[in-house]
């Protein structure tokens, strides 16, 4: 496998699992968790962008004419072949699949091989620092750190 083969399968990961966490942008069982989804959605279809646009770079691009009319030319997991039905399926892939591709894309970046321009690590910490303070805990709510409100002495 050639590093834009693994550069394309990543980004087709991505691709869908941004279409996936939109799904549930209106489906999430809070208001706060349908906001996150929307949001985690948005930033996983710019992160394919941002990978399909590395391609070019590394030299032959491995997509092929049939990936305009056939969605099984996709190189994406079968997770992703089905809606998911159940919240705990879009926590599963937020705790497993996107550190997965996260740690790809880090070694890509600071692989001996050549590597990928920085800014796709720096929209990789981006999302993980943004994933990490929104927080997806306890799997039916978003969970936000307490806000310190200060009050002046009378």
């Amino acid at each position: 496998m050639s590093l834009s083969d693994l550069v394309l399968s990543i980004a087709d990961n991505k691709q869908m699992l941004g279409l996936r966490y939109a799904e549930w942008a209106t489906r999430a069982p809070s208001l706060e968790a349908d906001i996150a989804a929307a949001a985690m959605g948005l930033d996983d279809l710019g992160h394919s962008r941002v990978l399909y646009g590395c391609l070019e770079p590394l030299g032959e691009d491995p997509r092929g004419p049939e990936r305009e009319s056939d969605p099984a030319s996709l190189r994406a997991l079968p997770y992703f072949d089905e809606p998911w039905t159940e919240w705990a399926q879009f926590v599963a892939a937020n705790a497993i699949l996107d550190t997965a591709f996260t740690v790809m894309i880090e070694a890509c970046v600071n692989g001996s091989v050549v590597p990928l321009p920085p800014w796709t690590q720096l929209a990789q910490v981006r999302h993980q620092r943004r994933t990490a303070a929104g927080g997806l805990a306890g799997g039916n709510r978003v969970v936000r750190p307490a806000r310190r409100r200060h009050r002046p002495a009378p």
